[in-house]
């Protein structure tokens, strides 16, 4: 393989190893919130609905819009951040 091919073979490589630890990461925040948002809805009786929008089940338990609103901005940060 001659260089500037191995170069930029190098070079993809390195991309899709980066946006490999990007989603790895963003996974892990996402699950992350749907830990804790699962707990606070079986700290109020509510059973879990992972078929429903994130927000929409803040706003079931009695999350404040702050809050919503602060965690719907972290999840289209993390969409954006993967995505670029």
């Amino acid at each position: 393989m001659p260089e500037e091919q191995s170069h930029a073979y190098i070079e993809a490589t390195n991309e899709v190893d980066s946006a490999l630890g990007r989603l790895d990461r963003l996974i892990q925040e996402t699950q992350e919130i749907e830990r804790c948002l699962a707990d606070e809805e079986r700290k109020r009786g509510i059973t879990p609905d992972r078929s429903k929008p994130i927000t929409e089940r803040m706003a079931a338990f009695g999350a404040s819009q702050e809050i919503i609103d602060s965690v719907a901005e972290r999840l289209e940060a993390m969409a954006l951040r993967f995505n670029s």
